[in-house]
């Protein structure tokens, strides 16, 4: 009987398009290149020419394509594009460069893109003209792939990058003088995305270190120059457009969460409830911005659990960690609730703890804040709770420690983890994900240094808390815009306080939990 009503819950959702507005889509099924709800050529146009303002007088900006992954034998994963080419051409395309050249003063922009492959197009469908790329991005000057290497050699050779044959381009004038004549004089620039920092280290990137590498050896008076922090920075603002497809995936991602909430407790599997959430992000037009975590009872304390196939604990709490994408944009929402639709006395202890500590971090999120005072407030609300419940012994980041395993959050967008000074202050635009978590795991702790070096007497009121909490983890992440009257919570309708979750679980259980009236009665609302 609970498999028929598992069954004839997934089953349900095939109408849950309807649960959220579809915006429409302008898609040519045949071409790589489709026509963006969200965003306009202008909006590339736009973004371009910060990055032109940044480069500075006679430089070369090259971004390349990530490239297509197998992942065995004759299968590809599905191809991502480098999110900086995303940023700036819209387009999820392999085997393509983009090449943003000053001349002086003046701007150009080149794009390389496989054209008019028939063999490719037997096998993958239509590649985009010359039109239909220039018309995507608004970029004018469009190359077939295979002439990229040959046309930045004549570039920075000073020759007309028109010109590919023969001895012809020898008497041509070239198009860039000013750029060549600095090329020359080691004026020039090469700018190259080289690595990026986000607060956690240096993250490499060796095929375009590679590239400098090659290109300097040819051009040994280029000047090679990092242009990772100039796009990071850019892409830490998201404009209206970024906002509103953002929100329509915060949307998909809340409608995630509810029907999680009411699948898990006639559900026999963990993934039975991811299949839910996937379903229902592919009939909204969306996939997974990361592969969802459906956890139950202990593996709600493993922060990354990834093989979600065991027996859902029925007297347990489940946490579900999801993101929809929409247009390579990517939310991230978290929410723990008991199976049974109530909260025990000790779970919803831990859970207040946590939600306290994410309303005090909301708060106080707002412009010129810095962002690490995000993750101070929540670590001083948690030591406060943590030793009210006994679990520590004193207010110190340390034995906090033993229980908050993260940082409070990230920025989001075209990363889930996406681009920010950790170091830096809040600014208005920002989009980013809060989520103080609190996971008791009594061999974490006892295995921990900090709690070897306590006293007997401290161990031993740590460890007749842990008989009451081993086992719970709670993790509660909301997704917030930063204003400069402080942050607007996007994520407010996925059910979050204790009342308002057991309260929409209570209203789906007294159903029995029929799917079908639960949606229909949404649409009538």
């Amino acid at each position: 009987m609970k498999t028929f009503q598992h069954l004839l819950g997934v089953l349900a959702f095939a109408i849950a398009p309807a649960l959220l507005p579809e915006p429409a889509y302008a898609e040519d099924p045949d071409t790589e290149a489709t026509a963006s709800t969200y965003f306009s050529v202008d909006e590339f146009r736009e973004r371009r020419a910060r990055i032109f303002d940044a480069m500075g007088e006679n430089a070369v900006l090259v971004l390349l394509s990530e490239e297509a992954k197998v992942r065995n034998d004759d299968v590809d994963w599905p191809f991502r594009q480098d999110h900086n080419l995303l940023y700036l051409t819209g387009l999820n395309s392999a085997d393509m460069r983009l090449v943003l050249i000053k001349n002086g003063r003046d701007s150009h922009a080149h794009l390389f893109h496989q054209l008019d492959d028939p063999m490719y197009e037997k096998w993958h469908g239509k590649l985009p003209d010359e039109d239909t790329l220039k018309a995507a991005t608004g970029i004018e000057n469009i190359h077939s792939g295979k002439d990229f290497e040959g046309f930045l050699n004549l570039l920075l050779k000073g020759y007309n990058t028109q010109i590919t044959k023969g001895r012809k381009y020898a008497f041509e004038k070239p198009e860039y003088p000013q750029l060549i004549h600095a090329v020359r004089d080691g004026r020039a620039t090469l700018w190259l995305p080289l690595g990026n920092r986000r607060g956690l280290g240096e993250i490499k990137r060796p095929r375009e270190v590679a590239f400098a590498e090659k290109f300097t050896a040819r051009f040994p008076d280029l000047q090679v120059a990092n242009i990772s922090p100039v796009i990071s920075s850019q892409r830490e603002i998201k404009s209206e457009a970024e906002l509103t497809v953002l929100k329509r995936a915060i949307d998909i991602t809340v409608e995630g969460h509810k029907a999680a909430m009411l699948n898990a407790p006639v559900a026999e599997y963990e993934y039975q409830v991811r299949a839910t959430i996937d379903y229902l992000f592919a009939s909204n037009g969306a996939h997974w911005g990361f592969p969802a975590i459906t956890a139950s009872g202990n593996n709600t304390s493993v922060l990354h659990y990834a093989h979600p196939h065991e027996r859902i604990d029925k007297d347990g709490l489940f946490l579900v960690d999801i993101g929809a994408e929409v247009e390579h944009y990517t939310a991230d929402v978290t929410r723990t609730f008991p199976v049974s639709g109530t909260f025990s006395a000790a779970q919803k202890e831990i859970y207040e703890a946590a939600l306290t500590a994410s309303d005090k971090a909301i708060s106080i999120a707002r412009r010129g804040r810095d962002i690490a005072d995000i993750e101070r407030t929540i670590l001083d609300v948690q030591a406060d709770a943590l030793l009210a419940l006994g679990l520590i012994t004193e207010k110190s980041d340390e034995q906090v420690y033993m229980y908050n395993w993260h940082g409070y959050g990230h920025s989001i967008g075209l990363d889930v983890h996406d681009t920010l000074d950790r170091y830096g202050k809040l600014r208005t635009g920002m989009v980013i994900a809060i989520e103080p978590g609190i996971y008791i795991r009594r061999n974490v702790v006892e295995k921990s240094d900090t709690y070897k070096e306590l006293d007997e007497e401290a161990q031993e009121r740590i460890s007749k808390a842990l008989d009451k909490y081993d086992g719970i983890g709670v993790r509660i992440e909301d997704n917030v815009q930063i204003t400069a009257r402080g942050a607007i919570l996007l994520s407010a309708a996925a059910p979050r306080t204790v009342a308002a979750i057991e309260d929409f679980m209570a209203a789906g259980m007294a159903a029995k939990f029929d799917p079908q009236q639960y949606i229909y009665s949404r649409l009538d609302n």
